[in-house]
C-alpha cells in the first residue's frame, strides 16, 4: 500500500513533491532501496514504473555514488 502511495505521488513530478529531490525523498529513499534489495525479483516485476525510475535516479545520482564509494577491505 505504501509503495502504491509513492507511485501516485510520482505521477506529478520526478520526485515525491517537486521537480528536485526534497528532504522527503532523501528520508524515504534508503528504506525503498533496502526494500527493493530484499526481493529484487519482485520489485523489478512490480507495477510501479515511476517508483523504480525514482529509485534508479537516486541510486545513480552523483551525490549517492560519491557517498557510497567502495572502500578497500582491511584484513587483520
Amino acid at each position: 500500500m505504501f509503495l502504491h502511495k509513492l507511485e501516485n505521488l510520482l505521477q506529478e513530478n520526478l520526485y515525491l513533491f517537486v521537480t528536485t529531490p526534497s528532504l522527503a525523498d532523501i528520508a524515504i529513499f534508503p528504506f525503498v532501496r533496502q526494500f527493493a534489495a530484499v526481493d529484487s525479483a519482485w520489485f523489478d516485476s512490480s507495477p510501479y514504473p515511476k517508483l523504480k525510475s525514482w529509485l534508479r535516479t537516486l541510486v545513480e545520482s552523483e551525490l549517492f555514488t560519491s557517498i557510497m564509494e567502495k572502500q578497500p577491505t582491511y584484513i587483520n
